[in-house]
């Protein structure tokens, strides 16, 4: 029903309650949910630069808790999956990742639950870390997948190190 050659700097995730397809629309500023069939249900955000405004949102993923968190060009916003918004952070932005047990990945850090960084991911002195502006997956074990350079990279969990992951 809508044309998907437009949404072509966007994300999507899935409400793992509902079952909405939540799509980030960045040229518009807006977030517009789908039920299963492909029916548009309402559509939530604007630009700007206050809390709960958009400056073109990037990517998007929800927390084990049911909070969709939406990274755009300065932020990472917290919504409830009616589209209220809960808070924000300026640690972290351009992409999110969450892992089953509320680790964000967003701007090349692990973060907690907060946004708040707990570590890079790699080092930047040997040319091992995950890009800032890099799209990473977590695995449901809590490993981070990125492509480098064409290749793809896991990036294993240590737990031996409080679930740091480790190339």
């Amino acid at each position: 029903r809508y044309n998907i050659d437009s949404w072509r700097s966007s994300r999507l995730t899935i409400d793992p309650t509902s079952g909405d397809l939540f799509l980030s629309k960045s040229d518009q500023h807006k977030i517009q949910v789908f039920d299963k069939n492909g029916t548009m249900k309402r559509e939530f955000g604007s630009n700007g630069s206050a809390p709960g405004q958009f400056s073109s949102p990037q990517d998007l993923d929800f927390m084990p808790d049911g909070t969709l968190v939406i990274a755009d060009n300065s932020y990472l916003h917290f919504y409830d999956a009616n589209g209220t918004f809960l808070r924000r952070t300026g640690n972290g932005r351009y992409n999110v990742s969450v892992a089953r047990d509320g680790t964000i990945f967003s701007y090349g850090y692990l973060r907690n639950s907060e946004g708040d960084p707990i570590s890079r991911v790699g080092n930047n002195n040997s040319g091992m870390s995950i890009s800032s502006s890099s799209k990473a997956y977590f695995t449901p074990e809590g490993d981070l997948i990125d492509i480098y350079n064409g290749k793809i990279r896991i990036w294993k969990r240590a737990y031996r190190t409080k679930g740091l992951p480790t190339p």
